[in-house]
């Protein structure tokens, strides 16, 4: 499962959470310095409505999505990379990230690698870097 930080840094990052049935979360007391409250599976589709409505009605900091593994995987295809994920010979997993060149290969220019004890938290910190690389981007068309 994802580390509770990662999770707090996609959220900080601006990775949407649409509460569905089976998503894992986490509530956090912002003001108690964000002290770990407790963590829970969405069983039902009420459940996720509630939580739906509880967020919009006020800030969602109460609430951090601990996406699983494929979810944060989808998130990088659906942000226009592709990925290779698996164990990495130093013990940890890795996340290398690349983008097709269809003019010069049929394969993925690799551009990035991510290596954490966690496998989640190495797709985690890959979707991050993607959130930065647009943030730099965004600030070079300035």
């Amino acid at each position: 499962m994802i580390s509770l930080e990662k999770a707090a840094e996609l959220k900080a990052a601006g990775l949407p959470w649409e509460p569905q049935m089976y998503d894992i979360f986490a509530m956090v007391d912002n003001d108690k310095g964000g002290r770990f409250i407790d963590n829970s599976v969405i069983w039902e589709q009420s459940k996720a409505d509630a939580i739906k409505e509880f967020i919009s009605q006020r800030e969602d900091e109460w609430f951090v999505w601990l996406p699983s593994l494929s979810q944060i995987l989808a998130a990088i295809e659906a942000a226009g990379w592709v990925y290779r994920f698996g164990p990495a010979a130093n013990g940890k997993f890795v996340c290398h990230l690349g983008k097709f060149d269809r003019r010069k290969s049929s394969e993925p220019i690799l551009e990035a690698g991510f290596y954490e004890e966690i496998p989640e938290d190495a797709a985690a910190e890959a979707l991050l870097w993607i959130q930065w690389q647009k943030g730099e981007k965004n600030n070079a068309d300035l």
